[in-house]
């Protein structure tokens, strides 16, 4: 009993004490008591970064487009119309043109649609009609099986799902295309293997096919995006195609839901090209992609010829007598070849008394010259400041430029951690860079002397 007496006093006096010293009891706890980490918010799109879209930047708003008349490319095909509007967002990819107007897509080729689910046997008939081979489906397994679709002609159904079944029940919104922790819509295992699986079902289809999710518009749009991106059809077609569904059904798509998918993309992989062909994207071979082409792809017709230069014509003017022929001169005879007894002289210049001619060479501008001499991964970590107005990049070869540090006043405050260091030659110098990353996870490759150390925790110095 007095071991306990004693234990209470103990702690009695304790508490006093931190309590006079204007410490909370609570506070002094809560520092031997595990806290609950919280969940990273997502990031917020880099100020100093434009999203780029097949080596495009995509442009800062766009609005929804108008409704195109029947049969031009983004217009749907008419089935009824229940009331959530699951049967208006079917169209055929057919009529969108090439950057260069040389080729377009097929039409009755490629169908992008919602759930088919609530067709009539009208609306099953005019589907039939195009003789579809296959319908993939980028529902989970266990949707496709809950809410079948309807059976269309002859048609094989099959499942390549592009999220998993917690996320499906949870994600709504932008959070398909940027969630807390990382694993969005670009990312996550089940998405790069869906996609993976519907461009090579593409390759690999014997007829038309249709593809959908639940409403067709945030993973079959995405879908959309990607094959529209691998055909080469123009940005303002992609996007367009993108928001059309904001005609068709009650659930809206955002642009600054795309723009923030590509952003990721850019981030991670450098470009959308990159991200598809990676193994660690959707490892969709250049091969493959030029196969996805030569399929859905045929002449357009609509190639613009380039203008050939109007010459005026010449009046025509009476023949003038031909000249008198001149009496033939004696051919000059050869040079005498020197000997050694013949002292050798510089020929004269063929234009006697004009300087000799200097064809210039074409100057080769905005051409860098850089190779990577060494990298090295930093054993203990170093906390950096990012100097004002600098430039950083995405990548080691300096290929895809980020902008520069501190526009916004947020980056010189904001403590980076150095990862890597690297030696480069750029036109003939050798510059040392440094791989740092935010306290957000952003990785970012910049000039060693753009960095301020903040705290030293190695024996490496600045």
């Amino acid at each position: 009993m007095t071991h306990r007496l004693q234990r209470t006093l103990s702690i009695s006096m304790l508490t006093l004490t931190l309590m006079g010293m204007g410490t909370p009891v609570v506070t002094s706890l809560a520092a031997t008591t595990p806290t609950t980490q919280v969940p990273k918010t997502p990031d917020k799109a880099d100020p100093d970064r434009v999203p780029i879209l097949n080596g495009e930047q995509m442009p800062e708003t766009m609005a929804t487009p108008k409704v195109p008349a029947a049969g031009k490319p983004g217009s749907r095909i008419a089935l009824s119309k229940d009331s959530k509007g699951f049967n208006a967002n079917t169209r055929d990819l057919g009529g969108y043109l090439t950057k260069d107007k040389t080729q377009a897509i097929k039409s009755g080729l490629l169908f992008r649609s919602a759930q088919l689910t609530r067709v009539t046997n009208s609306d099953i008939n005019k589907l039939a009609g195009f003789s579809i081979s296959l319908i993939i489906d980028l529902r989970t397994p266990f949707n496709h099986m809950k809410k079948k679709d309807a059976l269309i002609g002859k048609a094989t159904s099959k499942v390549a799902a592009i999220y998993s079944q917690s996320d499906d029940d949870d994600l709504s919104g932008v959070q398909h295309y940027n969630r807390a922790n990382g694993g969005s819509i670009a990312f996550s295992p089940t998405a790069l293997s869906g996609y993976h699986d519907f461009l090579t079902d593409l390759v690999n289809a014997q007829g038309p096919i249709l593809y959908h999710c639940k409403h067709g518009n945030d993973r079959t749009g995405i879908a959309t995006v990607l094959l529209m991106s691998i055909l080469g059809m123009r940005n303002q077609d992609i996007i367009n195609d993108y928001l059309m569904s904001n005609n068709y059904v009650d659930k809206q798509v955002e642009y600054t839901w795309l723009k923030t998918y590509i952003g990721q993309i850019d981030e991670k992989f450098g470009s959308l090209n990159n991200y598809i062909t990676s193994p660690k994207g959707l490892n969709f071979s250049a091969d493959q992609q030029a196969a996805l082409r030569a399929k859905y792809l045929v002449p357009s017709g609509l190639a613009v010829p380039k203008p050939m230069p109007v010459s005026t014509p010449k009046p025509i003017e009476k023949p003038t007598p031909a000249p008198t022929p001149k009496p033939l001169e004696k051919p000059t005879p050869a040079p005498t070849v020197p000997t050694s007894n013949n002292p050798v002289t510089s020929p004269a210049p063929i234009h006697a008394g004009q300087p000799d001619l200097v064809v210039a060479k074409p100057h080769q501008a905005g051409k860098t010259k850089m190779k990577v001499l060494s990298v090295k991964k930093l054993k203990h970590a170093k906390a950096v400041h990012l100097k004002a107005h600098r430039a950083y990049f995405f990548d080691l070869h300096l290929k895809h430029k980020v902008g520069k540090s501190g526009k916004t006043g947020r980056h010189p405050r904001a403590k980076w951690q150095l990862i890597k260091q690297a030696k480069l030659r750029i036109n003939g110098k050798i510059k040392t860079y440094v791989e740092v990353q935010s306290p957000h996870g952003k990785k970012r490759w910049i000039q060693l002397k753009d960095v301020s150390l903040i705290k030293n925790t190695a024996n490496h110095s600045h």
